[in-house]
């Protein structure tokens, strides 16, 4: 069983916006936002310890999933336009 270390900090909502905001108009830097606030880092026992608190990592999931979205859509887009 994995010991889950808290070292949680909240995540200020100009970052939250931002990441929005930049995972719907282009999808890359959203996407690496919202991957930055599921991030953690692992102790010397293999412990994961949280950088963000529980509904940052929340809306960086969302902000992954909404850019991936985006990704693909502008990729299907470009190769049906070129077609």
């Amino acid at each position: 069983m994995e010991c889950i270390i808290r070292y949680e900090k909240p995540v200020g909502i100009l970052m939250i916006l931002s990441g929005y905001l930049l995972a719907l108009l282009g999808g890359m830097i959203g996407l690496l936002i919202g991957s930055r606030l599921l991030a953690y880092n692992l102790d010397d026992k293999g412990h994961r310890i949280y950088l963000f608190d529980e509904p940052s990592r929340r809306h960086g999931r969302v902000m992954v999933v909404l850019a991936s979205i985006v990704i693909v859509c502008g990729l299907v887009l470009n190769i049906s336009l070129r077609v």
